[in-house]
């Protein structure tokens, strides 16, 4: 698992891409929680440094273009993925995981926990089960199968 920044980015997460930076990180997406830019941004650069190509990049682009192509990016695909409210649930998830925390794993320092992988379509499927279970619950109580 390498560590781009805060973000762990695990080789399984990019399995069946077609080597470009963003399908790279539509798939990393669909496997972690929403992070904020700085994240994305991270782990973007992280990725070009491990030789995925960024076949969007034009050849002049300045770096304040590419910034502002990388946070367009980071919005469509994280809105697309989690919903309208990922940067919500991407606070949520930082401040979940301690923020800063950096636990040891295997001699190597990361700074964020591996969480459970789960899709935003999973996670609210999950969600639903949730509330579903609670609700059954409470009919168990108030009538009770004898």
């Amino acid at each position: 698992m390498a560590s781009a920044g805060s973000i762990l980015v695990d080789p399984d997460h990019l399995e069946g891409g077609d080597g470009t930076v963003t399908e790279a990180m539509r798939l990393w997406s669909c496997r972690t929680d929403p992070v904020q830019y700085n994240e994305w941004q991270s782990l973007y650069f992280h990725l070009v440094r491990a030789g995925y190509s960024d076949a969007e990049a034009p050849e002049d682009e300045s770096a304040k273009d590419r910034q502002a192509r990388i946070g367009r990016m980071c919005h469509e695909i994280q809105e697309e993925i989690h919903g309208p409210d990922y940067l919500a649930l991407a606070v949520k998830a930082k401040k979940k995981a301690g923020g800063a925390a950096m636990p040891e794993r295997e001699g190597q320092r990361s700074s964020m926990p591996v969480r459970q992988i789960t899709s935003g379509w999973t996670t609210r499927l999950n969600r639903f089960c949730s509330n579903m279970r609670l609700s059954i619950q409470r009919l168990q109580r108030r009538w009770p199968i004898v």
